[in-house]
């Protein structure tokens, strides 16, 4: 089955979603998603509609890979163009993906998932794989034919089946009524938060492609990102990174940041970038670049709705916003 027809069947109200995106944007899309072999840059592109549908939702004009030409410099065509208050505003869309280390090692886990059913007992175990193991010494058939085979002894919670101190199966329950064995797996991806701000990341790579467009239009940029759920990155994560740490005067309750954030740290942010929208799960969080002064007050207060700020022990919305300000 393909990763379009596979999607389609987990959300089976996504062809009528995509009905609020005009009929040309909208053969792309479906285009693009039907030809795509690869997940990652399937759910990419099914990123990209996430946001369309958010702007759209909230009363933007949205317009899907417009293609700006500039004399004398190269085509560009962004994710979304979106207008409100008679302003257009570029998007591009970055989906926090995982690393080629971390897909296999999912993959690796899946494999038992797949053929669990190759192996009939009541029992629920956990599978715990460490960061050093080595996969290509790993066949997952053979695994599971020695587990069987430790299986049909007499066996207890939290007994172990140890293959070597990178991979062990540990029972989790007993008995569980269900004719099949069921496996639970806590490896999370981990997706390292410095990776937005390496030298060639792709993040970067967003706000350097369109400098020059944006220094010859004059226009507000924002990068929208979209987590996924294994990797753990969530809107204090992200916050930290963009805006970096802070400083607190015990004696007078002051807060003072240390500016050494992504968007400060990094010029092309700092001049161009004017917020970050992330997406964690259906939820939005705006941080707004409060060194840049593209966007207009009504769309300002529009993506300030969204605005994230740190609750418990430190400055509040207002506080942070003059902080930064200042």
């Amino acid at each position: 089955m393909s990763l379009w027809n596979d999607y389609n069947e987990i959300h089976p109200n996504f062809l009528n979603r995509l009905q609020i995106i005009d009929d040309k944007s909208r053969r792309k899309i479906i285009r693009r998603l039907q030809k795509e072999n690869d997940k990652l840059n399937f759910l990419s592109t099914v990123s990209e509609f996430l946001f369309y549908e958010f702007f759209h939702a909230n009363g933007y004009k949205v317009e899907y890979d417009k293609k700006y030409i500039i004399p004398h410099m190269e085509k560009f065509t962004p994710d979304l163009t979106i207008n409100k208050y008679d302003q257009d505003i570029i998007v591009e869309v970055f989906r926090l993906n995982p690393t080629k280390n971390d897909i296999e090692k999912n993959n690796f886990i899946q494999s038992f998932f797949d053929k669990r059913v190759s192996i009939k007992q009541g029992i629920n175990l956990e599978i715990k794989l460490g960061d050093r193991a080595n996969l290509s010494v790993y066949n997952s058939d053979d695994i599971l034919n020695k587990l069987s085979l430790w299986l049909k002894e007499n066996r207890n919670v939290k007994d172990v089946f140890k293959i070597d101190e990178n991979l062990q199966f540990v029972i989790m329950s007993l008995n569980t009524g269900k004719s099949n064995i069921g496996f639970k797996s806590f490896n999370s991806i981990e997706f390292n938060i410095d990776r937005l701000s390496a030298p060639n990341s792709n993040f970067l790579n967003k706000i350097n492609k369109y400098q020059s467009l944006l220094e010859h239009i004059k226009k507000p940029y924002i990068i929208c990102l979209k987590t996924i759920l294994e990797t753990a990155i969530n809107e204090t994560d992200i916050f930290w990174k963009i805006y970096g740490d802070l400083t607190h005067n015990i004696s007078t309750d002051t807060y003072r940041s240390e500016l050494n954030g992504l968007f400060y740290m990094n010029k092309n942010s700092k001049k161009y970038l004017s917020g970050v929208l992330l997406m964690v799960n259906t939820s939005f969080f705006y941080f707004h670049n409060f060194s840049e002064r593209r966007l207009s007050p009504q769309n300002k207060n529009f993506f300030w709705q969204y605005q994230f700020y740190l609750k418990d022990g430190f400055p509040s919305k207002v506080e942070w916003y003059n902080l930064i300000e200042k």
